[in-house]
């Protein structure tokens, strides 16, 4: 979820938690967290459904190409029944797929966003632009 106003507000809840959790695990902030050595959880991402609930463009967005994992992809989304009962859920996501690995040049990719900066050494780590000069 990318904690848009205008989304389900389970999805906002489920992020804050993440991040909670996330945070808590780095810096044993429970008691029950305090015997166990911190971890600190390297990304943290957040996936919108629609176009319409992607975070603003100043925020990155990392495709990842899902074409080998594809059918599977679309098996985990058929456990999801309360959403395929209000909307074509699967034929939404599918072609949204389609359309961002066509504008990636792979079959299909789905868009994440990171939650935060990256920082990296030099230039050469980063992966290609799915823009095609």
């Amino acid at each position: 979820p990318t904690g848009t106003a205008n989304q389900h507000p389970d999805h906002i809840v489920v992020r804050q938690l993440a991040e909670t959790a996330a945070r808590l695990a780095r810096y044993g902030g429970l008691d029950e967290l305090r015997d166990l050595p911190p971890h600190r959880v390297t990304h943290c991402f957040g996936y919108a459904v629609t176009p319409a609930a992607e975070p603003a463009r100043d925020r990155l967005a990392l495709r990842i190409d899902i074409g080998a994992p594809f059918e599977r992809w679309i098996q985990l989304m058929e456990c999801h029944r309360t959403q395929l009962r209000t909307r074509k859920y699967i034929e939404l996501q599918t072609a949204r797929a389609r359309l961002l690995g066509l504008e990636a040049g792979v079959e299909y990719a789905q868009a994440i966003f990171p939650i935060d900066d990256f920082l990296v050494e030099n230039l050469g780590q980063l992966p290609p632009s799915v823009r095609l000069f």
